[in-house]
Formats: structure tokens, C-alpha cells, sequence
């Protein structure tokens, strides 16, 4: 009976990581049932297909896990829904609005004789 290795790690999240970490899943616990590990082997594209989705959903685990830290928040609404979780209520203020009318007197005639009229 073979000894298997039960120490798996769990840092190499890319594309290139996921995929050496299923081959080498592949190679301890199935030796005896898939051996060819070429590039242009079928199975070989369907361990790259589940590097590539283990690939999307780390980066779509990290994004959302970015989201729920206020320091690194880029929505709009999960920085308010961060703030109204710790207790704040932001206000929510629009722009205010006024009618001004500008006017300024000028003389229609001066002393200084350099000046026209």
C-alpha cells in the first residue's frame, strides 16, 4: 500500500501553481491510474481546465475578499455598507442649488481725458 503525502499547499493560486499542484496531486494519490503528463495528452486539458477555474475563482475570491476591508474598498456601496456595519450612518448630501444674480455698476463717463467715453 502506498504512503500518501498528506501535506498539500495551498499558496499556489495562479494558473501555473494550480496546475504543477494537480499534477503533483495526480502524480501521489493516482500513480498507477494517469501517468501521461505530456502537453498535448487529453488529460492534460482537463487539469489545465481545473487550474483555470481554481485561477477565476481565487481572483474572484480575493476581489470580494478586498471588498469587505474599508481601507480597500473601491465600490461606492460596499464603503457605505462597511460604515452603517461599524455603527455610522453616512449622509447621504446632494448638491446644493441657488439662483444669484450678478451686477456691477459702470460709469458711462470718467475725468481721466487718456480714457474714451
Amino acid at each position: 500500500m502506498p504512503t500518501y503525502k498528506k501535506d498539500i499547499s495551498y499558496l499556489g493560486r495562479d494558473f501555473a501553481g494550480l496546475r504543477s499542484n494537480l499534477i503533483e496531486f495526480a502524480k501521489t494519490y493516482f500513480p498507477n491510474t494517469y501517468k501521461d503528463f505530456n502537453e498535448s495528452a487529453p488529460g492534460t486539458m482537463f487539469l489545465e481546465s481545473a487550474a483555470y477555474v481554481g485561477d477565476v475563482l481565487g481572483y474572484y475570491i480575493d476581489a470580494m475578499f478586498k471588498e469587505s476591508l474599508l481601507p480597500y474598498a473601491e465600490e461606492k456601496n460596499q464603503v457605505y455598507n462597511i460604515a452603517q456595519f461599524m455603527g455610522y450612518t453616512p449622509r447621504l448630501i446632494s448638491p446644493s442649488m441657488a439662483t444669484v444674480t450678478f451686477s456691477q455698476e459702470v460709469p458711462a463717463m470718467t475725468d481721466d481725458p487718456t480714457q474714451p467715453d
